[in-house]
């Protein structure tokens, strides 16, 4: 796989520069300005029957959204110069030959195309061609053309300077989006941008013939045997290779029925990778009954279906879940992990057991999530290779899970209404996906019986409006919209378990939260008007995350440390007040959470003795995974003058701050980010104390400003994959004891020699 693309994507890479170059060498047109006027009719240019039958409030709405876009056009220089003629206008030959403006790649769905696409768009030659003017569009099948058009804008670029762009069209499926929505547009910008080009990647061999312009079509072939079967020993684990080649021959077998497309290829290979590699298992798999399945719809690809079939009943409803994330929308492990929890798809080991805390339902989740990765039916996005953090689903493999839950989960895109549903079809999940127009909240009260609601839309709330009519609601996940209007209504949500309103406008929970007695997650990321808790909180007794990071709650009420199941906890502030007569918690209501895996401390600069570090017994937490200890958004600056002992004082105080919040050597993560003000970074940093720490495989050193010396210890961490040190300006060089652990063993050991960073992948420097 990687061998084709690699000499598949020079070949269209050089393409669309040398076509770029050749424009430019030409010299561009003008395009004659058009008024605001020419936009009023555009509602009709596009030509959409659901336009059509708009009336009243909704054309004055759209002709608003019209205008912004016209304004943010002219602003960046993305001219839109449609009329009101709502038949597309013919190109004249001599229009047709000097606008060799599209390059397409044509295949079938997994043979690579994106992927190919993703090479030429992130190539640095292509990047320098275009001066970074690089728009990248997913087209889903139900398109809306106004966001279509706003999303490319937004992405040409925010200033005034002319500079030609290379916009890809990701998986379009009909020409409607060339012909009606961007092709004037992007003529236009053209003519005053000369060298600008389109890529475009289509399953349909019949599309670039209905696009009015000409193009080059560049078709992507099945892989060969070699590259076949190179990728499908590349889905095995490392000690699976070891003499993998004298199952070719089998191995071969299984490949014939995967077509050379690399999507099945990968697909089954993760299959394999769940098999002891022997003849007698990889034969196994050749004989499933499912290769040869006959009268399958087109969506249930046999080499996916043989692949889910393969999966457990829980992982398979898992899977299932994952294509509630639309096109686009990134699937982050700590979201879907806590929505499988909440729909009951993660049950613990021994049901009958009261005590379910002690299974580690989160741990079991994220096994599931790693599963589906290794299997690649989701696939780690760009960055997050090796934690795997954020994932995507392939377009196939969505649809095919889309059509597995048909009767029950519905995935709105583009222009679809959310309308109640017909046939008597019961839906227990909704989601909307960005791309869908403005809903009103009237219209989705009508799913009563919706067990997930996930929102990335714009919804038009109304004051009073409720979220009564859920009343069995598990998940509630609203993304950046305003709905501090429901927050009144929120307790009558008596068995929801998951609440999301991530970068809203709330400004409040309800005081008698307390009511919901089943919430298990609370996630209020980035939601800028929130400055409180409501005290009834620390009766949830069952919450096992809470997420204010990036909101501005500054205390948590008292009692705290009641939440006993917590094991998630994103923004706590480390309020220090020691007055036993307020109602605020400190660090110490952090000691009896002895079940906490995932905390991040904020505003750790307000610590100002040793001591309130200790009360928090860090270093007791025996699940501790992942500790985050931010100091301040800003960071810290060191003065000169008359203050300076008082700031090296101070530097003192926060490095024994830091010694305090030793962590368990169990843990995996550590981030110590934004303005530690220390010179040096604690003992157990340093060799030989580091090396007990042999689970930390991410570590993250950022904004440090006074840090002088890397601790040695560094280089020592056994299972290290992962080192980001960025903004350590005092940090002029790298000593001999950081690059090498000689005489740096663990603790009570003799002295030994040893490669330094032994499992380190990637490391990253920056601004030192």
């Amino acid at each position: 796989m990687a061998a084709a693309l690699d000499a598949l994507a020079p070949y269209v890479k050089k393409l669309i520069a040398d076509m770029a170059q050749e424009e430019v060498s030409k010299g561009g047109g003008t395009v004659e300005h058009k008024s605001p006027s020419y936009f009023q009719p555009l509602l009709f240019c596009l030509r959409n029957p659901v336009f059509a039958h708009k009336i009243g409030s909704r054309i004055k709405e759209l002709n608003q959204r019209l205008e912004s876009i016209h304004k943010e056009a002219d602003k960046y220089k993305f001219n839109i110069g449609l009329g009101s003629n709502p038949e597309p206008r013919k190109l004249t030959a001599a229009e047709l030959s000097s606008y060799r403006t599209i390059v397409s790649i044509i295949g079938v769905g997994g043979l690579g195309k994106t992927t190919l696409a993703q090479k030429i768009f992130n190539d640095a030659t292509i990047q320098e061609q275009f001066k970074t003017k690089t728009i990248w569009l997913s087209i889903t099948q139900q398109f809306d053309e106004v966001e279509l058009l706003k999303t490319a804008i937004k992405h040409a670029g925010g200033d005034h300077v002319e500079a030609r762009f290379l916009l890809v069209m990701d998986d379009l499926w009909s020409q409607k989006v060339w012909n009606d929505v961007l092709s004037v547009p992007v003529r236009n910008a053209s003519k005053k941008q000369p060298g600008s080009r389109v890529l475009v990647t289509t399953r349909s061999a019949h599309l670039p013939q209905q696009m009015q312009a000409p193009l080059h079509q560049h078709r992507v072939k099945p892989l060969e045997n070699d590259d076949a079967w190179s990728l499908l020993k590349k889905q095995l684990q490392p000690d699976q290779v070891d003499g993998i080649d004298q199952l070719k021959t089998v191995g071969m077998e299984i490949l014939e029925n995967c077509d050379g497309l690399p999507l099945a290829i990968k697909v089954i290979g993760g299959l394999l990778s769940t098999r002891y590699p022997s003849e007698h298992e990889w034969k196994a798999v050749l004989n499933m009954p499912a290769w040869s399945l006959t009268g399958l719809p087109q969506e249930l690809d046999n080499r996916l279906y043989l692949s889910y079939e393969d999966l457990s009943p829980q992982l398979k409803q898992c899977l299932l879940y994952c294509s509630m994330f639309p096109k686009g929308v990134a699937i982050l492990q700590a979201v879907v992990t806590e929505m499988w929890i909440s729909e009951g798809l993660i049950q613990p080991p021994h049901k009958r057991s009261t005590s379910s805390h002690e299974y580690g339902l989160e741990d079991i989740a994220t096994e599931y999530y790693r599963e589906l990765i290794k299997r690649n039916l989701i696939e780690p996005m760009k960055g997050y290779s090796l934690t795997g953090y954020k994932c995507t689903m392939h377009d196939v493999v969505r649809s095919f899970a889309e059509y597995m839950v048909r009767e029950e989960s519905v995935v709105m895109v583009g222009q679809e209404q959310a309308t109640t549903s017909g046939g008597g079809m019961l839906v227990r999940r909704l989601s909307l996906g960005q791309t869908v127009s403005v809903v009103e909240w009237a219209v989705l009260q009508r799913h009563e019986s919706l067990r997930t609601l996930i929102v990335n839309s714009r919804v038009n709330f109304h004051p009073g409006d409720s979220v009564g009519s859920f009343s069995g609601l598990r998940v509630l996940y609203i993304l950046s919209a305003d709905c501090d209007t429901l927050v009144p209504s929120l307790s009558m949500l008596k068995h929801l378990r998951y609440l999301h309103l991530q970068d809203t406008d709330i400004s409040r929970l309800p005081d008698d939260i307390n009511k919901m007695k089943f919430l298990l997650y609370i996630s209020l990321g980035n939601c800028k008007r929130l400055c409180y808790l409501p005290g009834s909180i620390i009766r949830l007794v069952h919450l096992r995350s809470l997420h204010i990071k990036g909101s501005n709650v500054s205390v948590i009420p008292k009692g705290f440390g009641e939440l006993t199941n917590l094991r998630s906890l994103y923004g706590f502030p480390a309020h220090v007040d020691m007055d036993a007569s307020n109602s605020w918690c400190s660090l110490q209501e952090l000691a009896p959470l002895s079940q906490l895996r995932k905390p991040t401390l904020n505003g750790l600069k307000k610590v100002q003795e040793s001591r309130m570090a200790e009360k928090a017994m860090i270093s007791s937490k025996r699940h501790l995974g992942y500790l985050e200890l931010n100091y301040s958004a800003s960071g810290h600056t060191i003065g000169t003058g008359g203050a300076e002992a008082e700031q090296q004082q101070q530097q003192i105080v926060t490095e024994e701050v830091l010694e305090k919040l030793c962590p368990r050597t169990c843990l995996e993560t550590l981030r110590v980010i934004g303005g530690y003000i220390g010179r040096r970074l604690p003992d157990w940093m340093c060799a030989p104390a580091s090396a007990e720490f042999k689970s930390i495989r991410y570590l993250r050193l950022e904004n440090v400003p006074c840090c002088t010396q890397l601790p040695d210890g560094l280089c020592c961490l056994p299972c290290l994959e992962l080192l980001i040190i960025k903004d350590a300006p005092a940090i002029k060089r790298i000593g001999p004891k950081f690059q090498a652990s000689s005489s740096v063993a663990a603790r009570g050991s003799t002295a030994s020699t040893s490669a330094p960073f032994p499992k380190l992948r990637h490391l990253y420097l920056e601004r030192l």
